[in-house]
């Protein structure tokens, strides 16, 4: 009898055959370590545990690999020792890290020993290890009974973690929550909200091993792998979608932001078009808006914000228009973005749009003071007559004279002999009334302009005061202005 006999036996299904066999090559030459395997994984099959036990040890004793203490921790399964079979994988996985069966096994006898936490993260550990090897079938039954564990823990679970080589203890981070395909995609959509956007890919990598078709998923990789950069890609997941779901108007408005995402602003804006024709939502507009805004037209993509707004309010929305705005408008709305990402707890946005509203309010502070310092004039006092100051006055950009300000004066008043500097030629004008004094004779004449420094008044009606050694400046002048004496000069405020 041959060993060979044996094999094609066990491969017809003929164990107890098989196993007659075997017991005569074993008899025959009891160094033979594949006739112990051999005979142990048929006696398994048999149901005789004990006998796979002791052929097991056999090999184990000649050849210690991986699968010979997998055979014998898969033997031990049935017995009253169950911690037996955890240590056999555990060694199992010494010699072998990649074996996904033995992963898969402790995860079981982590559940019957009551350690669900060291099942779980066995089970997770298997599920990588399977996808590894592309068996969807194993690594989506090791995710569906982590999942079941982690139910019942009311903790849902991600397929991350690492076991550790003691029972009932697990090492690795502990991995943020999913039950379902749905909820896992959430979170990788949480994480680009987040900026974390290599995170968020590998998610979505690891959803895609264990459904290559997972259209959402597709979408959202192909959108993240733009935001990378990595245009190659993208372009291949965008097809694949196409392939998929070609009419899919749900699906066509996640291929318009993969095209804004590769730059092609035109063709996501045709494409999202044809859709608002049917139903104008806000994610819809918000799109257009950006495609708009891509091609550098601001005033439709405002629009098309405003719009979106109207109908769904986002903080994302407002961070949209504000970018297409300026001034107080776009300091309005990044506000009201920052307030809204506050209250949904994303801090990292919140904090740009603060950013950007500060940066904004500043530019504007700065506007306005460089404005209030154009609108404010400083002059010098050179002397007080009589409770009014005295400043330079120049007349017509030519003669420069000092003159008393006077601000219930309604007119200017000049001399006889400015008058006669600047060419002036005087006719009748009556009397004029200045306050606190009797009317004085006068007679009227135009200049061309008056300035103090900077500050200036065209055309001015100005009378001429005959006995009169100094002139005053009155309200056609002063009107313009705010005026504030201080003690060593006069500040003028243009009114607006």
């Amino acid at each position: 009898m041959s060993y060979q006999q044996a094999v094609d036996c066990v491969e017809r299904g003929e164990l107890r055959t098989a196993l007659a066999l075997l017991d005569q090559v074993i008899l025959a030459n009891s160094q033979q370590t594949e006739a112990y395997r051999l005979r142990g994984r048929t006696r398994l099959q048999v149901g005789d545990s004990a006998g796979a036990i002791a052929d097991y040890t056999k090999v184990i004793q000649r050849e210690p690999t991986a699968q010979a203490y997998l055979g014998r921790a898969l033997a031990y399964v049935t017995t009253a020792t169950p911690s037996s079979a955890i240590i056999d994988a555990q060694q199992a996985l010494k010699l072998d890290p990649q074996l996904a069966a033995a992963q898969q096994l402790l995860g079981k006898m982590y559940r019957q020993v009551g350690q669900p936490q060291a099942a779980i993260n066995a089970y997770k550990a298997a599920t990588k290890l399977y996808l590894a090897q592309k068996d969807k079938a194993n690594a989506t039954a090791c995710l569906e009974q982590a999942n079941q564990l982690q139910t019942e823990l009311n903790q849902p679970v991600t397929p991350t973690a690492k076991v550790s080589q003691t029972p009932g203890k697990t090492s690795g981070t502990p991995a943020a929550p999913m039950v379902s395909p749905t909820e896992f995609l959430q979170r990788a959509r949480e994480k680009v909200t987040q900026g974390l956007f290599r995170q968020a890919l590998a998610d979505l990598n690891w959803l895609l091993e264990i459904d290559p078709n997972h259209i959402e998923a597709l979408c959202d990789r192909a959108y993240l792998q733009a935001q990378l950069h990595r245009y190659e890609a993208a372009t291949r997941d965008m097809a694949r979608v196409q392939q998929l779901a070609p009419e899919d108007p749900m699906i066509q408005v996640r291929r318009a932001k993969i095209r804004l995402a590769l730059g092609d602003a035109y063709g996501a804006m045709t494409t999202i078009t044809e859709l608002i024709k049917t139903e104008a939502t806000a994610e819809r507009l918000t799109i257009r808006g950006q495609a708009y805004q891509q091609l550098g037209d601001m005033d439709n993509a405002f629009k098309d914000y405003s719009n979106a707004i109207a109908i769904k309010a986002s903080a994302e929305l407002y961070d949209a228009r504000a970018s297409v705005q300026s001034g107080k408008e776009a300091l309005a709305d990044y506000r009201q973005a920052a307030s809204l990402w506050l209250d949904q707890g994303n801090w990292r946005a919140q904090k740009v749009a603060a950013n950007r509203a500060e940066a904004i309010r500043q530019e504007l502070d700065q506007e306005k003071a460089e404005v209030e310092a154009e609108r404010l004039i400083r002059v010098p006092i050179k002397a007080m007559r009589s409770g009014m100051p005295v400043i330079e006055v120049r007349f017509n950009d030519r003669h420069s004279f000092d003159m008393l300000m006077q601000q219930d004066l309604p007119r200017t008043i000049i001399t006889e002999a400015m008058a006669s500097m600047l060419g002036i030629k005087g006719t009748p004008g009556g009397f004029l009334q200045i306050p606190g004094e009797t009317a004085v004779p006068i007679s009227n004449g135009w200049v061309r302009s008056i300035r103090v420094q900077s500050a200036a008044a065209m055309n001015v009606h100005v009378a001429i005061a005959p006995n009169f050694s100094a002139g005053l400046l009155g309200q056609d002048f002063l009107a313009y202005y705010n005026v504030r004496i201080l003690a060593n000069e006069v500040e003028l405020y243009r009114r607006q």
